[in-house]
């Protein structure tokens, strides 16, 4: 159903029950049902932050599916990966308990949700002189997780962190190797209706005051 069907649906119902009156709670009823079933039908675009293959690079300025590292430590996006996730010689990023928190956002300054990363168990020339410790994932919501960093596999954050701008990685303390941060932005259909349903409701409500 488009935002002209919904309209038109509500039209109907105005006229079929002869004006606002009674039927206002009913017919705004009716509109933000239908504008929720089309909000359904609206996919997020879900993407995967992975960190390459090579030599290593340095993690600040590091860009991948359009997701870039804003601040951290150099020299720390690198193949530390034994066979636990993933495939060998892929790169991952190491967060380093002496540096900074690292920063992570979209490309082009948007909102996102984020929905998962993977802990790598590192290889066993790194994993010798590896300290694990807590992962903090701070989201710009105000909610943080802390992560085990020695408990390989995928964390997932449900709806934890959605909505946000920006969310850091940092060690309290120790090393955790991250890899496959997954996340998902919002189709622009997906706003462009928030924005219309919002509209439609403060005509609702100044209608109201006037009957």
């Amino acid at each position: 159903m488009s935002l002209f069907g919904i309209k038109t649906a509500y039209a109907a119902n105005i006229h079929k029950t002869g004006g606002m009156g009674m039927s206002l709670q009913k017919g705004l009823r009716q509109t933000l049902l239908s504008a929720l079933m089309l909000c359904a039908s609206l996919h997020a675009s879900a993407s995967v932050m992975t960190f390459g293959t090579g030599a290593p690079v340095n993690s600040q300025g590091f860009v991948g599916s359009g997701m870039v590292i804003t601040n951290g430590s150099f020299g720390d996006v690198r193949d530390y990966q034994g066979a636990s996730i993933g495939v060998p010689g892929e790169r991952e990023l190491m967060i380093n308990r002496n540096s900074s928190s690292y920063r992570f956002q979209l490309t082009n300054g948007g909102l996102f949700n984020l929905l998962s990363l993977d802990i790598e168990q590192p290889t066993a020339a790194y994993s010798n002189w590896a300290t694990f410790g807590l992962l903090s994932v701070t989201g710009s919501n105000g909610a943080s997780v802390n992560l085990s960093s020695d408990v390989f596999g995928t964390d997932s954050f449900g709806t934890t962190f959605s909505g946000i701008s920006w969310f850091t990685l940092s060690n309290l303390p120790g090393q955790t190797f991250v890899d496959n941060i997954a996340f998902e932005t919002p189709e622009p259909g997906t706003n462009v209706l928030v924005l219309a349903a919002l509209g439609l409701m403060g005509v609702f409500a100044k209608r109201r005051k006037s009957v």
